[in-house]
């Protein structure tokens, strides 16, 4: 069986719409950034725009992130008595996490002598980084929203 290059690309954007955004802490699926990549997919053409299209959309998972992290920083300093230790303790979290996700990739497409995983290679790391940086969005998206009576829930600083 034989794909074309804008088959593919139809086929790993249905495979995003579906399972990438209603399941993480990623884009909605009626939000802009969802069409944005839907769109940047639908265009992608050749192995290098589908590389250039999962490129983009690590870039923005790594945007949504970002924007979690700093959600918890301003809600830790928010509560000036236990600011600087979450904010640590947040930034270790982090740094760890970073680790883990090199480490992951570094594993699951191992690099060096005369493994070469072919033009697709790009493509295949950038999802697997936008995957593993959605996850880690809606983990620390879960800590802001602290339900009352969860005993077990976060206790992130909160005024």
């Amino acid at each position: 069986m034989t794909f074309s290059c804008t088959a593919l690309a139809a086929c790993i954007a249905s495979i995003l719409s579906v399972a990438g955004c209603e399941e993480s802490a990623g884009p909605r699926p009626d939000s802009a950034a969802t069409r944005l990549t839907k769109e940047r997919w639908a265009k992608a053409e050749t192995q290098n725009d589908m590389n250039a299209a999962a490129e983009s959309d690590q870039a923005d998972a790594e945007i949504e992130l970002q924007s979690a992290l700093s959600e918890l920083r301003n809600l830790a300093a928010a509560n000036r008595s236990n600011a600087k230790r979450a904010v640590e303790l947040l930034d270790s979290s982090q740094a760890a996490w970073k680790k883990y996700v090199d480490a992951q990739i570094a594993m699951e497409w191992p690099q060096g002598g005369d493994i070469w995983h072919g033009s697709v290679e790009p493509m295949c790391i950038s999802m697997r980084r936008a995957k593993l940086f959605s996850e880690r969005t809606s983990q620390l998206r879960e800590i802001l929203r602290r339900e009352d009576g969860d005993l077990c829930g976060p206790r992130w600083p909160s005024d």
